[in-house]
């Protein structure tokens, strides 16, 4: 897993990273109950608009090359086996939170 040596926005990091998304949910509040639930370090969380929607997605991380990507989804903790995860470019999770951020509040 990429992990920065200070703290990065997602939006920062350069597009041709990889992460693994787990859950898209409807609200902000299942998302914090999601990872909150599973206590996992590492697990963070982003805003998307996609088809015209909001989902809130929970991600297991974000990885340098897609291989490293499939691996940690592949091998992801047994507590989250019952999840298909979504191996997705951090463009596409980029542009798809672009999107979201230019609703109005």
């Amino acid at each position: 897993m990429y992990r920065p040596d200070r703290p990065m926005s997602l939006e920062d990091l350069p597009s041709s990273y990889w992460a693994v998304q787990l859950i898209a949910l409807s609200s902000a509040q299942e998302l914090q109950g999601f990872i909150s639930t599973l206590q996992m370090d590492g697990l963070t969380g982003a805003m998307i608009k996609t088809n015209n929607k909001i989902f809130y997605v929970a991600l297991l991380g974000v990885y340098e090359t897609r291989a490293a990507a499939q691996l940690a989804a592949k091998e992801r903790p047994e507590s989250l086996s019952r999840y298909q995860p979504y191996v997705r470019s951090l463009g596409s999770l980029q542009a798809a939170m672009a999107r979201a951020e230019q609703l109005p509040r």
